[in-house]
């Protein structure tokens, strides 16, 4: 994440929506931690959870009023969840 995305996705923010999230144009699903959420979402999504909707942050957007943002660099949104994730992530960015 840098500071060009971060504009990005205030410049494209929706308060009307319960969230404005990034999300990638070939796997079109919000990014719940690359997100804007609403202060109104909150009482909302706290009800979600209480209604034993599960925990997953992205089922939530998914299944509400999300804004979806597809960052003009994808690489802003690489995930590493271990170090073999972590290497083709750097050899990602070493080519761009």
């Amino acid at each position: 994440m840098d500071l060009e995305a971060l504009k990005e996705l205030i410049s494209h923010r929706d308060t009307t929506k319960q969230a404005t999230a990034f999300a990638l144009k070939d796997n079109p699903l919000p990014e719940p931690l690359c997100a804007i959420w609403e202060p109104h979402a909150l009482q909302d999504s706290v009800s979600y959870l209480e209604a034993g909707n599960g925990t997953c942050p992205r089922k939530y957007l998914i299944n509400h009023d999300t804004k979806l943002v597809f960052p003009k660099n994808e690489s802003v949104l690489l995930n590493a969840n271990s170090e073999e994730e972590y290497k083709e992530a750097l050899e990602k960015l070493v080519v761009e």
